[in-house]
């Protein structure tokens, strides 16, 4: 009997031990859980206090400058209001209309005369410049037909582009309209950017228009360097020079 009593008390001892281990364990593990919490809240209340902080300055400046804006703004406005009226106020009692508010009819007219004659002007303008650059209107009008002298004429034909191959394009339309003494080379001076030919005969050399169009006739010598093609040497005695420049490029 005694033996079954002590049993059943070790028994209970033994299931009271478990229950009070049970019950430390559950609490240090809210205790643990309470702990990592609040860690986790201190970390996180700093970087939400800096956010408040910062939204409220942004708030704060942003509120600033719209005062200021409106406080730049309202006497501009204040002035403009009393500006108009006043003048109206003048205008009321003069009973006359502001000269701003004259009839624009006379200065319409005035500028439309001015335009009118700055287009004249510009028209009467290009002549001189044509004149200027050694062209001769009539030879733009009226191109005489090649004389036999002109045919049979030295004539150089010099590339004055930056496109490879214009003076032999170019020797081939002479030839092909019945110039027999014409040889091609590369002109070395200044860029011409419209065809020119220096002549000693500027009458004989209007005929080259026909041929060249829109070229640009000039008294006296070569005013620059020149090489032939080829390596050859230029001919002895050279009437016409004729350089090709960008408007004849093809």
């Amino acid at each position: 009997m005694l033996r079954d009593i002590a049993f059943i008390a070790a028994i209970l001892i033994l299931v009271a031990a478990l229950g009070l281990i049970y019950y430390v364990s559950r609490k240090q593990d809210q205790a643990e859980s309470e702990r990592l919490e609040t860690i986790i809240a201190n970390e996180q209340s700093p970087q939400i206090n800096n956010a408040k902080i910062m939204g409220e300055q942004i708030e704060a400046v942003e509120s600033d400058g719209e005062k200021e804006n409106g406080e730049e703004k309202s006497p501009e406005k204040s002035e403009e209001d009393d500006t108009v009226t006043d003048e109206t106020a003048s205008e009321a009692e003069d009973g006359s209309v502001p000269e701003e508010a004259a009839p624009e009819s006379g200065a319409g007219s005035e500028g439309k005369a001015e335009k009118e004659n700055e287009t004249k002007e510009g028209d009467s303008a290009e002549p001189d410049a044509s004149a200027e650059d050694g062209a001769d209107p009539a030879a733009a009008e009226e191109l005489p037909e090649p004389s036999p002298e002109l045919l049979a004429s030295s004539i150089v034909i010099l590339n004055g582009t930056s496109r490879n191959g214009m003076a032999a394009l170019w020797l081939d339309k002479f030839t092909q309209a019945g110039y027999t003494s014409v040889s091609a080379g590369s002109y070395r001076g200044a860029a011409e950017p419209l065809s020119v030919v220096y002549t000693k005969d500027p009458e004989q050399a209007k005929a080259i228009g026909r041929v060249v169009p829109g070229i640009i006739i000039r008294e006296g010598d070569i005013p620059g360097p020149f090489v032939m093609s080829g390596g050859v040497d230029a001919p002895s005695e050279i009437d016409h020079y004729v350089i090709i420049g960008n408007n004849n490029v093809q």
